[in-house]
């Protein structure tokens, strides 16, 4: 195809000689850039994919094309392979041409206008749905510093778990000790109480028995006195009286 375009643009007269070495300073400036140790910095490779040239590949062929042909080759060269072109009617110019030129213009026009408030809008709607999706996240991620924070402080209490449980089987003994104490004296108040019954009881027994012998001798007694002996004791009694009134 170059061959081609220079052959047309042999009828210019200088600018076709420089136009047959096109392909010599691109392969040169890619052996170069392939052969240098910062290859990969100068040929850095797009994320998504498209960008499959190095990124100062144009420039580099631009300036060896200056450098053979001067200020005149690249118009040379963008003439000639527009000429080509439609002479061998890859490109054809008609209305419908005139209607893509317009349409690939008018959609430029639209892009660099519209192009970077949609984009605008479209990244705040992106991020809008982005922050709604990250609230679950974040409030996950919440209680679960907020469980860290409890497994945190309950750590220090499992360290003094053992002397915890040598406190309650302290209390536990004490509480035992405790229930049996009164168990017992419990036992022994209701033994004092029957102990006590059983020695009033015989107390009463006794003082029944007492007051029943001194009745039985007191009815024995008067019984036994006769008249006579009545009168003669309340006698003599009279004289005592008597002889105990003077002093």
């Amino acid at each position: 195809m170059l061959s081609r375009a220079s052959i047309l643009l042999q009828k210019g007269g200088q600018a076709a000689l420089p136009l047959k070495c096109l392909a010599r300073p691109g392969s040169i400036a890619l052996s170069r850039s392939f052969s240098t140790s910062d290859s990969r910095n100068r040929f850095g490779i797009d994320p998504t994919g498209i960008k499959v040239l190095p990124t100062d590949f144009f420039s580099q062929v631009r300036a060896e094309l200056y450098k053979k042909t001067g200020d005149s080759g690249t118009w040379g060269l963008g003439i000639g392979l527009g000429a080509y072109i439609i002479s061998k009617e890859y490109l054809i110019i008609h209305e419908e041409t005139l209607l893509a030129a317009v349409l690939l213009s008018t959609m430029a026009w639209l892009y660099k206008k519209v192009g970077p408030i949609i984009s605008q809008m479209l990244d705040n709607y992106a991020q809008e749905i982005l922050d709604q999706l990250n609230q679950g996240r974040i409030a996950k991620m919440a209680q679960l510093e907020e469980e860290i924070k409890l497994q945190e402080s309950v750590e220090p209490m499992l360290k003094v778990g053992k002397d915890v449980f040598e406190i309650l089987r302290e209390n536990n003994a004490m509480e035992l000790e405790h229930e049996f104490r009164s168990r017992l004296h419990h036992v022994h108040n209701e033994v004092k109480k029957r102990l006590d019954y059983q020695v009033e009881l015989e107390d009463l027994k006794k003082r029944l028995e007492q007051e029943h012998i001194i009745a039985w001798v007191k009815d024995a007694v008067i019984k036994s006195i006769t008249p006579q002996q009545e009168k003669q004791t309340i006698t003599q009694c009279i004289k005592e009286l008597k002889t105990l009134a003077p002093a």
